[in-house]
């Protein structure tokens, strides 16, 4: 992905050699990006029964490939005139409950955490971002959603009306990433259209709240 200015790259899992970021350092443009993505939410289990190496691999995954891989970007851009902008992937389900996927949103909330964290430690050369999805659709959205009826009903939950596709995830990417943005660090994008309707409202059958919504 890129745009003007910006050169953009993702990656997910454990970090490539060093020499690898600075081969790709070097054939950037003045501001380099790198993106620490996890593609896809682990399959739902029970917290009380599921095995620690679960747990442990879904940690594994979610905050340690970002911080090591956030370490080795730094250590590139930090050499660089440009300095450079990390920005890792979070999750709604870091600032809500995650029934089924409790591993998950305390990973994604230790992200938030770590990002607050390095942008203080990696200032001033190195901005380092949040960017927060709320439900995408993929192509294995049919495993947590059901069939087109099902996907369709969880969207109606959101105000948009919709969910995001992956391009409106790199579109708030390159956005953080641009000189647009260069006095954001620290920070987390929520991108989540608008949040999710409250279940009490369709549970209440108070008149005032019914003929409001």
């Amino acid at each position: 992905m890129a745009a003007a200015q910006t050169s953009l790259h993702a990656m997910c899992g454990r970090p490539r050699p060093s020499r690898t970021w600075s081969m790709r350092c070097s054939a950037a443009m003045a501001v380099w990006t790198f993106s620490s993505t996890t593609p896809v939410a682990p399959p739902h289990v029970d917290a009380a029964t599921v095995s620690p190496r679960f747990h442990e691999s879904v940690l594994r995954l979610n905050l340690f490939s970002t911080l090591h891989a956030s370490q080795a970007a730094n250590a590139v851009m930090q050499q660089q005139d440009g300095g450079g902008v990390i920005v890792c992937i979070g999750s709604i389900s870091a600032l809500r409950p995650s029934p089924g996927t409790a591993a998950y949103g305390a990973a994604k909330a230790a992200v938030l955490s770590l990002v607050s964290s390095l942008a203080v430690e990696w200032a001033p050369k190195v901005r380092v971002v949040a960017v927060s999805p709320g439900l995408v659709r993929t192509e294995q959205s049919h495993l947590h959603f059901g069939d087109e009826a099902g996907i369709a009903s969880v969207a109606g939950t959101i105000p948009a009306g919709r969910l995001a596709e992956p391009q409106d995830i790199a579109n708030a990417c390159l956005y953080v990433a641009s000189e647009n943005a260069s006095y954001m660090s620290g920070t987390n994008l929520l991108l989540h259209g608008g949040g999710e309707r409250p279940a009490f409202l369709s549970a209440s059958n108070s008149e005032s709240v019914q003929q409001k919504h």
